[in-house]
């Protein structure tokens, strides 16, 4: 929050995008080490990965192009409702 206060977004940016990485990552990592599971079910990564592909690439061209605009706002929110869809069917 201080470095938007501080118009420096896109350090923002890079901190909310690098910490939730982080966290993902960790978490997955260590419930995968705790689990009483020998083999973890793959297929729901074939369902996840081309989400987060679309979704990373979508925000990475308006962020390179200098933010998100209205229209790439509306291109994640039904991107998110595409996965909620095809997750839950």
């Amino acid at each position: 929050m201080t470095a938007v206060r501080r118009g420096r977004v896109h350090l923002a940016l890079g901190d909310l995008i690098g910490s939730n990485l982080t966290n993902i990552t960790l978490v997955l990592g260590i419930v995968l080490l705790a689990s009483p599971f020998e083999v973890v079910d793959l297929s729901i990564f074939a369902q996840v990965v081309p989400f987060v592909l679309i979704t990373t690439l979508i925000l990475w061209r308006y962020l390179t192009k200098g933010g998100v605009s209205q229209l790439g706002g509306v291109a994640l929110i039904i991107t998110y409702i595409v996965f909620q869809a095809v997750i839950v069917a």
